[in-house]
C-alpha cells in the first residue's frame, strides 16, 4: 500500500517529509534558566542596627541593573560587579558630580554606583530609601526575621521621597 499523498506529490502525508535537506522536526521547548542573581535581596535584620544604620540606603530602581566602578564617575573603570534590579545597599560616602548625578560609595567596599534621579526621574538608576522595623526584635535564642520590601506599606522599608 502506497503512503497517503499530500497535494505535492512525492511529499507523502506529511510535508517535507522525506524529502532531502527538509527540516528536521523541532524539538520540545525548554524552560528559561534562572537567574544567575535572585531578583530580590532580603538583607538580614542586622543589616540595619548599629554602624550599618547610619548610611543611607538605596534600592536599585533600573531593571538592567547598575554597574559598580572603581570610582566615582561612570567614566571610571567597573568593578566587574553588577547590582541587580531591586537589590539593596548602604552608600558610606555620597558625591554630587560635575555631570548632576550623585556618586554613592557601598558601604561594604565593594564600589561606587550612582543616584541619577535628577538627569532621569522617570527612569531612575536607584532609589534612595529609609528603614522602619516592622515589628518588635525577636526574643534572644529566637531566629531574626528578614525585613519585607513592601513599598509605602507603614512601617515597612519606604522608597523614594
Amino acid at each position: 500500500m502506497m503512503p497517503p499523498q499530500g497535494p505535492y506529490p512525492g511529499m507523502g502525508g506529511m510535508y517535507g517529509q522525506g524529502m532531502p535537506g527538509a527540516m528536521p522536526p523541532m524539538p520540545p521547548m525548554q524552560p528559561p534558566a534562572p537567574p544567575a542573581q535572585p531578583l530580590t535581596m532580603i538583607a538580614p535584620s542586622s543589616a540595619f542596627s548599629g554602624e550599618a544604620g547610619r548610611y543611607a540606603w538605596y534600592r536599585v530602581a533600573f531593571a538592567g541593573g547598575v554597574d559598580l566602578r572603581h570610582g566615582p564617575s561612570v567614566e571610571a573603570p567597573r568593578t566587574g560587579e553588577m547590582l541587580c534590579q531591586n537589590a539593596t545597599f548602604a552608600a558610606a560616602e555620597e558625591l554630587l558630580g560635575a555631570d548632576g548625578r550623585i556618586y554613592l560609595r557601598l558601604a561594604d567596599g565593594r564600589g561606587w554606583a550612582f543616584d541619577d534621579s535628577a538627569l532621569f526621574a522617570h527612569d531612575p538608576s536607584v532609589m534612595r530609601g529609609y528603614w522602619q522595623p516592622i515589628g518588635p526584635a525577636p526574643a534572644q535564642g529566637q531566629p531574626a526575621v528578614a525585613p519585607q520590601l513592601v513599598p509605602g506599606a507603614g512601617t515597612a522599608p519606604a522608597w523614594g521621597q
